[in-house]
């Protein structure tokens, strides 16, 4: 009975993180009023779903310790939550706005207390990638009539890439499970057929790491290795032969990058950092707002009708220095793990490794957590992956302090 009782707040949880996808799928966003809608209703109640698991007592008898990227994960959201309040209009929306400010944040949280204090079983976290994978690459195809033109190609790219790549490092729970082939040739082409060049790229660089270690690590069989190789060969040549005019498609959007300048990114850029540098004092310390720089309607700090499609930036103007500094000084944190368990390179320092690359990459090309809250799944991986080798025997407790 306890042993039943102890796995229901984590599958509640990664039920309602499965709806996201489909809820996404059948609300159309763009004529929903921030704040409404079946999806924002789903987010709140994970919201809700991961602050009770924090609270809640440690199932493993383990006990807790003093982590410094924990706590600056927690500074970081007290502090961005501050500013938001602080900054923003007094209307309905701004509970939703602090949802989606912290959401991610809450995940990492929540997933490594789950992982490292209440001792789930590593299968119900393969099995919800693999669903989740499966789910969002349907979702991209089912997309498909909506985005590409038989004469004009593909003429908008759908969020659902960025959604795939941001669970892609679940793969690596999967790496010895015959499912394996099938969810990365679901990541791989659904990536493609969306066309989102950020999630493209940060697909293709965070592959790399999962080569290295089906390829060189001596846990994996040399039958598999073989195997594992025919299988790419094999889903490649279905993907060219059955889905080649959207890869097609989707090549075409990079070869277009020199006229649009990566969707206007040049301008974005440079525009965000001038508006930083003319700002006061105060807001380049303490920043302008969450948006402040995109909403004419309810922020005198608007200068554009777009976000800065990079985190970087946009936390820069939105949360000032203290918020930028705060943000590179969790990626140094996280950098320093993967440094400290370059000889423990089991499936969970792949995993963080591939983590890093996509939340790098879609941090300076796109956005993680301050435009797409699906970026949750990765920060999930984030999180496993780093309490799974503060555990591991061969770990001398990475960047804990008692």
């Amino acid at each position: 009975m306890e042993k039943t009782v102890k796995y229901i707040p984590p599958l509640l949880l990664l039920l309602a993180l499965l709806a996201l996808p489909v809820f996404d799928f059948f609300v159309d966003e763009e004529n929903l009023t921030v704040g409404s809608g079946s999806n924002v209703v789903t987010r709140a109640i994970v919201t809700i779903i991961m602050a009770y698991i924090l609270i809640l007592p440690n199932r493993s008898g383990t006990q807790r310790s003093h982590n410094l990227l924990t706590s600056c994960i927690v500074f970081f959201v007290v502090y961005l939550s501050a500013i938001t309040i602080w900054f923003s209009p007094l209307t309905s929306k701004q509970a939703y706005n602090l949802v989606q400010i912290t959401y991610s944040w809450l995940g990492f949280l929540c997933f490594y207390k789950l992982t490292k204090y209440y001792d789930i079983d590593e299968r119900v976290y393969a099995y919800f990638f693999f669903i989740l994978i499966a789910t969002m690459a349907v979702t991209a195809y089912l997309n498909l009539d909506k985005r590409v033109d038989s004469e004009r190609g593909l003429e908008v790219a759908d969020n659902t890439g960025n959604a795939i790549v941001f669970a892609y490092t679940g793969i690596m729970l999967l790496s010895k499970k015959k499912v394996f082939p099938l969810a990365l040739f679901l990541v791989i082409v659904g990536t493609l057929i969306c066309g989102k060049r950020s999630a493209i790229l940060a697909t293709s660089a965070a592959t790399l790491p999962l080569l290295i270690y089906m390829l060189t690590n001596k846990k994996v069989k040399l039958t598999r290795r073989i195997l594992f190789i025919v299988l790419i060969v094999i889903g490649a040549f279905v993907a060219l032969r059955y889905f080649s005019f959207y890869i097609d498609a989707a090549i075409e959007r990079f070869e277009s990058i020199e006229e649009d300048e990566g969707s206007g990114r040049g301008w974005i850029y440079e525009e965000y950092l001038n508006q930083f540098l003319i700002s006061k004092p105060i807001h380049q310390v303490f920043g302008h707002g969450l948006f402040a720089g995109t909403r004419p309607l309810s922020s005198q700090y608007a200068f554009t009708h777009v976000a800065a499609h990079n985190d970087w930036l946009e936390i820069l103007f939105d949360f000032g220095l203290i918020g930028v500094c705060t943000y590179a000084l969790i990626f140094f944190l996280v950098l320093i793990v993967i440094i400290k368990n370059l000889k423990n390179r089991n499936i969970y320092f792949y995993m963080l490794c591939m983590s890093f690359i996509i939340w790098m990459v879609e941090s300076i090309l796109s956005s993680s957590f301050l435009m797409n809250m699906n970026s949750i799944y990765l920060y999930m991986s984030v999180a496993y992956a780093i309490a799974k080798l503060e555990s591991s025997p061969k770990n001398n407790k990475t960047i804990e302090t008692r």
